[in-house]
């Protein structure tokens, strides 16, 4: 979460829905924003394109259909739909019988029937009521649960249809929190909204580059791409100003009329044209690479400006990370007590070197490929199928560490918003529950005994609701032994869904060449999980000292799950046994 300032806000108090689905996309478009945080999914349109091709696959290779994988696609669909008002409305009354004739229909219906639903959810459709569904839930502050559901789906919708997160996180600070922008009303939400009418804009894109490409210019205007001589100041702005200062050792690549939904787009574009040029380049000729400048000059002809801006931010470095300080302390303590049995200390060294590999390409489908391998690498070493080996590890370990992670993360939140009022508070719990931070946070979010101090820290979140219903949430959750189960397994399915995604795009990859135009939320996935199983098995075999290869970690962290669903199962929430139920039966008081 980010903790703005609201001084341009006139009346928190009135506008709570307002802000809180403002602060909810600011969440989802941050780069840094903890991964299950966000808890973002496809969108309908993009279950229902996946399905479709998937078919269309099965169908022109000739292939057996993976039963599997077709009901897993079904089943996402209809629970997707179900939990998004605005396809539930555009497809209408006939849902039920659509929903029938996938099931049962043979894979030429199964597509037709997809295709009318497709037609139906079209995104000039979609947009309209998803505007007016957003202004309506805005003048009901008390349903936060549909408030927040209502703005993920905005944020997904945007996504998909090629908005880049940069440009939405843009949007959302200079609309809300300009402090030139007075906000007075809910309907201010459609200063926001009046920015997406899902129009292609054509930019011209410029980055200075290596003189290598002075020898290949012709090859280069196949692309749409030129190497210009002259500086070109159009617009006489201070951007082409900056921009056109160059030496003679670069060059300057322009790459002609790129559309797309916005600048960031359009750079990406660039980027992903001249990285294909390079590529092509260095299949013939593998001494020299060419190479281009990590920022560029962004021309838009419809508002006649220029501007310069940084070369996009690598996927892989977008999740939340160790900072310095904490990798210089681990750092020689992994070095130092790290060590697996041979087969697992080649299969974890093999990881970590295709993983490193990662980290040097922009390209999303590289970068799905390499983890999508890291993951086969570490996890793979039985008879059952690669995809089933990897889905059982990693809902396994996920499921094993959910419930303290969200503590955790609610934690890290309260710190961040406020740290005097914080201590302040768990000041006033029994020494018992001030062991540690994440201890207190357990005690006022799962224990009604600490209801008076947790209330302290609810009457100051005013000018923060995304946080009190974060808050709130764990509260209703954590006190309730049906909903602490139903959290484990809505995690649980989440994880198989994320990874069945993974691999399917992983197969269009290997299988078809598929350039993946959107798969920064893909390799987001893919590294998410990636980074959660290597970092726990670090953690087990330097902190606990309790495995001696991959297959121990695997074996123990089975076993954990078991003995954590069973104590789950057979005991009752309270102050003697609640870090034992939401941290582990191995965390006691």
């Amino acid at each position: 979460m980010i903790f703005n300032t609201t001084d341009n806000w006139q009346n928190i108090i009135q506008l709570e829905s307002l802000l809180f689905f403002v602060q909810r996309i600011q969440e989802l478009s941050y780069d840094h924003s903890e991964f299950l945080e966000k808890n973002i999914s496809a969108t309908v349109q993009d279950i229902i394109d996946e399905y479709i091709e998937l078919l269309e696959t099965y169908e022109k290779f000739s292939l057996s259909v993976n039963a599997k994988e077709v009901d897993l696609l079904q089943e996402e669909l209809e629970q997707k739909i179900k939990n998004d008002p605005i396809s539930t409305q555009l497809i209408g009354d006939k849902l039920k019988e659509y929903i029938i004739s996938l099931k049962d229909g043979n894979e030429k219906n199964k597509i037709n029937t997809l295709e009318l639903l497709k037609l139906k959810l079209s995104p000039k459709n979609y947009l309209k009521t998803l505007r007016k569904h957003i202004n309506e839930i805005l003048q009901q502050p008390k349903q936060k649960g549909k408030i927040h559901n209502i703005a993920t789906l905005m944020f997904e919708f945007l996504i998909s249809n090629g908005y880049a997160k940069g440009t939405i996180y843009h949007f959302i600070n200079t609309t809300f929190f300009n402090k030139k922008q007075k906000i007075t009303k809910n309907e201010d939400i459609n200063l926001f909204l009046d920015k997406f009418d899902l129009r292609d804009r054509v930019y011209d894109v410029y980055f200075h580059c290596s003189k290598l490409f002075d020898e290949i210019q012709d090859s280069c205007s196949e692309f749409n791409a030129e190497i210009i001589e002259n500086k070109d100041f159009e617009y006489n702005s201070k951007a082409e100003k900056i921009f056109f200062k160059r030496n003679n050792s670069r060059s300057i690549i322009k790459c002609n009329n790129v559309k797309a939904k916005d600048y960031l787009g359009a750079m990406k574009r660039a980027e992903d044209l001249i990285s294909r040029i390079s590529d092509i380049f260095t299949l013939f000729h593998h001494k020299k690479k060419v190479w281009i400048s990590n920022y560029c000059l962004v021309r838009d002809d419809h508002k006649k400006r220029a501007f310069q801006a940084n070369a996009t931010m690598n996927s892989m470095s977008k999740l939340h990370d160790y900072d310095i300080e904490d990798t210089k302390e681990i750092l020689p303590v992994f070095i130092g007590k790290f060590g697996l049995l041979d087969d697992s200390l080649k299969r974890f060294t093999r990881a970590i070197d295709i993983h490193s590999l990662s980290l040097e390409t922009k390209d999303a489908s590289s970068q799905i490929l390499n983890l999508w391998i890291c993951l086969e690498t570490l996890l793979i070493n039985t008879k059952d199928s690669h995809i089933s080996s990897i889905e059982n590890a990693i809902q396994t370990v996920i499921s094993n560490q959910y419930l303290k992670h969200r503590v955790d993360i609610l934690c890290v939140y309260l710190k961040e918003w406020n740290s005097d009022l914080f201590y302040r508070v768990v000041q006033q719990l029994p020494e018992l529950w001030r062991v540690s931070d994440i201890r207190s946070t357990l005690a006022l979010v799962a224990l009604k005994e600490f209801e008076p101090q947790a209330e302290l820290l609810l009457a100051e979140m005013n000018e923060v609701p995304l946080l009190r219903y974060k808050f709130m949430l764990l509260v209703k959750e954590f006190q309730n032994k049906e909903l602490i189960k139903k959290s484990k397994k809505f995690i649980e399915e989440k994880s198989i869904k994320d990874i069945r995604r993974v691999y399917r795009t992983r197969n269009r990859i290997v299988h078809q060449g598929a350039l993946i135009q959107r798969g920064e939320n893909i390799v987001e996935i893919a590294h998410y999980y990636l980074d959660m199983i290597i970092n726990f098995v670090v953690l087990s075999k330097i902190r606990y000292e309790s495995i001696n290869s991959i297959d121990n970690f695997l074996l123990e962290q089975s076993t954990i799950k078991k003995h954590h669903d069973k104590f789950i199962n057979s005991s009752d929430i309270s102050s003697k046994n609640i870090i034992s139920i939401i941290f582990g039966p191995d965390n006691k008081i």
